[in-house]
């Protein structure tokens, strides 16, 4: 979320709003580069609330249908785990995600409300 600005819009049904951060512009130009000229992209991250939500802004930033299985999910990181986890990509549990920002806008809640009172 941008820093030392409100993180949600207001007129948007307060819909959180998401910035690159400062220096890793270069980053997520490459990886869109990238991203313009696969076949397929896969995307593993830990299998969890954050797992999902790394994913989800992934996705988003890299233009990805957010309703495809391009979820690769595993619990250890071997030849075997891993081969397994590409073999059968999953759909977004959106559940997490969901999580994931409630926890997002939580704390981004508090801290405006905490500098709030020091006013």
């Amino acid at each position: 979320m941008p820093a030392a600005k409100l993180s949600v819009d207001i007129k948007n049904d307060f819909a959180p709003k998401y910035a690159i951060v400062k220096g890793k512009e270069k980053l997520v130009k490459e990886l869109k580069e990238k991203a313009a000229n696969a076949d397929e992209i896969l995307l593993a991250t830990d299998p969890d609330r954050e797992g999902e939500a790394i994913s989800w802004h992934l996705a988003t930033v890299l233009g990805l249908p957010l309703d495809e299985k391009n979820r690769v999910k595993f619990n250890e990181i071997n030849e075997n785990a891993v081969k397994k986890g590409i073999a059968s990509p999953e759909k977004s549990i959106w559940t997490l995600l969901m999580l994931s920002r409630r926890e997002e806008f939580s704390t981004d809640s508090s801290a405006i409300s905490s500098a709030r009172s020091y006013r």
